[in-house]
């Protein structure tokens, strides 16, 4: 399965103890309306701001139907312990920035070896910028930059709980930031 020898090869050549790695089948994988309905009510900041976030993204109709095409893919988790420092760092984009630049070297990976058609999303939104560029002005940094996971309308948080992550709400713990490689 190529979900697999993706994550093989990606935990073969990544030894930072906070990050986990999870390939997971297509099937695990559920489009749905309501969990795009999260970025629009409340409205999220990101919404019709962020060029990777809704209403920008393809419909979600379409999304479902191109993930169908794909056979599985990683779930790849940054955990980093929940205290001052760690929300200090968030509060700057650090670990969200850290994650997205991750992805896009994983995803890199996929593509030389796994599936050429290989793409990744994150969670939260871009914030690689502090500001994405005018409507009709492109990305600044297309390659780095990512769609969010709950824009595409897939609810991570069950995801994540069905393949074993720990997810607490309220966070008491760890902090989890998620991002996804389809293969």
């Amino acid at each position: 399965m190529p979900a697999e020898a993706l994550a093989k090869l990606l935990r073969e050549n990544n030894d930072d103890p906070r990050i986990t790695i999870i390939p997971f089948d297509i099937s695990k994988i559920k489009v749905e309306e309501r969990v795009r309905l999260k970025c629009m009510i409340p409205p999220c900041p990101n919404y019709g701001r962020n060029k990777f976030c809704p209403p920008n993204l393809p419909d979600i109709n379409f999304i479902r139907d191109a993930l169908a095409q794909y056979k599985g893919g990683v779930l790849v988790v940054l955990t980093i312990p929940y205290n001052d420092d760690a929300m200090a760092e968030v509060r700057k984009f650090k670990p969200q920035n850290e994650l997205m630049r991750l992805i896009g070297n994983f995803e890199k990976t996929a593509w030389a070896h796994i599936n050429h058609l290989a793409f990744g999303l994150t969670v939260g939104g871009c914030k690689l910028c502090d500001e994405c560029p005018p409507p009709g002005e492109p990305c600044r940094r297309p390659l780095e930059a990512h769609p969010g996971i709950t824009g595409f309308g897939i609810d991570i948080t069950t995801l994540a709980r069905e393949l074993g992550v720990k997810i607490e709400w309220p966070v008491r713990e760890n902090l989890n930031f998620m991002g996804m490689i389809f293969v």
